[in-house]
């Protein structure tokens, strides 16, 4: 197999850019991009995390013409609301509208102070130990942690929030049984 990966727009090595629209439904349009770019009949669509909500956001687009779909790899992901489904549920779907969605839309203009709280996060361990907390399982190297942080501070915060405020309305459960 030849894998292509992507980035999502303000993850990884891709672009920062604040104008740019940071939604589920664009970042599916990415995804026709660089399926045309491969230049293949079909593709095996693998997505993990926000990437499966992509994924299944491109697939529910795509639903009278999946031609183009070979196979659907779906990891750690969800078909509707992560605040919705992510542990504790109760909690985090009572905590939706009065603290992560004020939280989420403070986010982009004050992304330039949030990138310095990171930096200074990943100076003092901080970053380290919320990695290590949220991500492994206590049989992770310290090279793939340190790998871990260096990577959640490249990312953009503004873009990480208007994605997270995008998952808030995502629900593909209808089109699951057509996929």
């Amino acid at each position: 197999f030849r894998i292509y990966a992507f980035d999502l727009l303000g993850h990884g090595k891709s672009d920062h850019v604040s104008s740019a629209e940071h939604t589920l439904e664009a970042a599916a349009r990415d995804l026709d991009d660089v399926i045309e770019f491969t230049g293949k009949d079909q593709v095996l669509l693998a997505g993990h995390s926000m990437g499966g909500m992509v994924a299944l956001t491109w697939c529910a687009a795509h639903l009278k013409d999946t031609s183009q779909l070979s196979g659907l790899v779906l990891v750690h992901t969800t078909p509707h609301n992560p605040f919705h489904t992510m542990a504790p549920v109760a909690l985090h779907s009572a905590l939706q509208k009065p603290v992560h969605e004020p939280i989420l839309r403070i986010t982009p203009p004050l992304a330039p102070l949030v990138r310095w709280m990171t930096f200074f996060e990943s100076m003092n361990g901080m970053l380290h130990w919320h990695c290590d907390l949220s991500m492994f399982k206590g049989s992770e190297s310290r090279d793939q942690l340190d790998r871990m942080a260096r990577l959640s501070a490249a990312i953009d915060p503004a873009a990480v929030a208007r994605f997270a405020l995008s998952m808030m309305r995502y629900d593909v459960r209808k089109e699951l049984p057509a996929l």
